[in-house]
């Protein structure tokens, strides 16, 4: 009788086990430190240098990069965020330490560099790019660069054996959707607070507190992205481009 019972809950571990998605890719990790593997389902995430970044001493104009490639070995398109997690960042100074992701084919690459946030005490978690697609039957390979700046007009003294790790992953997203391709190519976007004058040049605005509608459910209004200005004058080819 106890064997049965053993034997049920080990197939319901099981089932709970195959239900889950792609939240978390830890679910099998193969290989040596150069060459890790991860699976969960259909996805593979393979780190060609391994997943762990772990930098000491990092001086002036430092570079270190790293490969890694996102294979979908089903028919199913699905949506994944790059993470960095466990961060420890404790430089002084904020902005100099940056990162860039570039696909080599037909993944998400970045147009510039952008911050590392900082965290001193370890354990922060930055997403580092969000929402990506990947079809059914497809593999999307990067680079990742982080690098270290130097300044003409900040002293980085300060900064100069601090130390910065973290670990790679990949979580499962959501598909982007008109707001968030707006806050990606927006982000100085500010809310408007005075309306007597007409803005004649026109711009993108956001709106919160009372003006936004809780979409998703989390118990915040979502930010209301909106154009001003006078559209009989804006050239079409402009708000094509936005």
């Amino acid at each position: 009788m106890n064997k049965k019972y053993l034997i049920i809950g080990i197939i319901s571990t099981l089932i709970i086990l195959v239900g889950v998605s792609i939240a978390y890719f830890s679910a099998q990790v193969s290989g040596d430190t150069k060459k890790v593997t991860i699976k969960s389902g259909s996805i593979y995430v393979i780190f060609t240098d391994g997943e762990i970044i772990n930098a000491e001493n990092i001086g002036l104009n430092w570079t270190y990069k790293k490969e890694f490639s996102v294979e979908n070995q089903s028919s199913k398109e699905f949506y994944y965020d790059i993470n960095l997690e466990e961060l420890l960042n404790t430089f002084e100074t904020h902005g100099f330490l940056q990162y860039k992701i570039t696909s080599k084919d037909t993944g998400e690459s970045m147009e510039g560099y952008e911050a590392i946030d900082q965290c001193k005490e370890g354990g922060c978690t930055q997403t580092l790019l969000k929402s990506i697609t990947i079809a059914g039957k497809t593999t999307q390979n990067y680079e990742i660069e982080f690098r270290y700046i130097e300044s003409a007009s900040v002293n980085q003294s300060g900064d100069m054996g601090k130390k910065f790790s973290g670990k790679l992953r990949i979580v499962e997203g959501k598909k982007k959707t008109l707001a968030d391709f707006f806050k990606d190519k927006y982000p100085e976007a500010e809310e408007r607070t005075y309306f007597i004058s007409v803005e004649e040049t026109g711009g993108v605005h956001k709106e919160s507190g009372a003006y936004t509608e809780d979409i998703d459910g989390d118990g915040e209004g979502e930010e209301v992205y909106y154009w001003t200005g006078n559209v009989n004058d804006t050239p079409y080819d402009m708000l094509m481009s936005i």
